[in-house]
């Protein structure tokens, strides 16, 4: 899971390699990854150019179908409207969903929240960080984040493909393809590898 913060937009991106596993048996095509059903990043419905991914899929399963996360929600997100509108709304939904035990219980895993050009981590314990540039939450990525820094000026599109490259390169790990999503147009974008073969 990545957030970028560039601009006059945020973008959430994720591998789709672990949507992949997830299904197991199921053999997915390049467009089933971009079917809203399968996504872990989607249009928080309701909301003002407000896009979100969670790390836990059965989280994500669940939130993504809510209609009341950004309810009672002014103006532009910031720290404290995630944490006194948003956070208790999604511990609210898990909770109804049966996957929480106690609605001020602490999530499973941790999600992103972008709104215009802001972008926010929220924890499993409910802490909000506003991100500045990047953040990377995937063993993989963080052999890329000084890439991430350095090619920083390049096209978002063309500095994942150069940051997922090098990392494939470097660590054997697969990162293609990836599934990006930006609060602007919040249409899933899929990105493949740049040279089309697998490393």
């Amino acid at each position: 899971m990545i957030a970028i913060s560039k601009d006059d937009n945020a973008y959430l991106v994720y591998s789709a390699g672990r949507e992949q596993n997830y299904f197991g048996g199921y053999n997915l095509g390049k467009t089933d990854f971009l079917d809203d059903d399968n996504t872990m990043a989607w249009k928080i419905i309701g909301s003002d150019n407000c896009i979100m991914m969670c790390e836990v899929l059965r989280e994500n399963d669940v939130l993504k179908y809510c209609t009341n996360l950004c309810e009672g929600v002014q103006g532009p997100l910031d720290i404290l409207a995630i944490k006194s509108k948003i956070l208790p709304a999604i511990k609210q939904a898990l909770f109804d969903a049966g996957e929480l035990e106690d609605a001020e219980q602490k999530t499973k895993g941790l999600f992103l929240i972008a709104q215009g050009n802001k972008a926010f981590l929220v924890g499993e314990n409910g802490n909000v960080i506003d991100i500045e540039g990047f953040h990377t939450h995937s063993r993989l990525f963080y052999w890329g984040y000084a890439y991430l820094q350095k090619y920083k000026d390049l096209p978002v599109t063309q500095l994942l493909q150069k940051t997922g490259e090098y990392i494939e390169r470097t660590t054997g790990g697969l990162v293609f393809p990836l599934v990006m999503m930006e609060t602007k147009e919040q249409k899933h974008v899929l990105i493949e590898r740049p040279s089309g073969e697998q490393i």
